[in-house]
């Protein structure tokens, strides 16, 4: 019984962390996303902001 109790603690203790780290990539996806949002609301329409934080800049086909 006791090798089963600890090996559920580290099963648990392992959840946890692989929850902090979605928790994280959800929080730096957020980040990003608020980022362009930011970035798009300035004015410059024509930019998107990469997950490095610069700006890509596209062309814009004339109609």
């Amino acid at each position: 019984m006791p090798d089963n109790l600890s090996r559920n603690v580290g099963l648990i203790r392992e959840l946890n962390s692989n929850i902090r780290r979605v928790v994280d990539l959800y929080a730096d996806l957020s980040n990003s996303f608020t980022k362009s949002r930011e970035a798009s609301s300035e004015g410059d329409s024509s930019g998107t902001l990469k997950s490095d934080g610069k700006v890509n800049q596209k062309r814009i086909r004339s109609s």
